[in-house]
């Protein structure tokens, strides 16, 4: 709960215009701490190219997704 009560503190606002909700909090970390986490997630996640199936042909996209678990 205390949490929620960070994010509210900065105001959101929904910044999707249609079909759902987006809510935007703002910056909630120092630049600087940010990019220390950014760091360690780019170091520590094995990140892999994602993979899709598109009319029966296989595709490597650009784009890089990892998988986490607790387990």
């Amino acid at each position: 709960m205390e949490q929620m009560t960070k994010f509210n503190e900065y105001g959101m606002s929904n910044i999707l215009n249609k079909d759902g909700t987006v809510n935007y909090y703002g910056k909630i970390l120092p630049s600087e701490e940010a990019n220390q986490y950014f760091d360690l997630l780019m170091q520590n996640v094995l990140w892999q190219k994602d993979e899709v199936i598109i009319f029966g042909k296989h595709s490597t996209t650009k784009r890089k997704v990892a998988w986490y678990d607790d387990s």
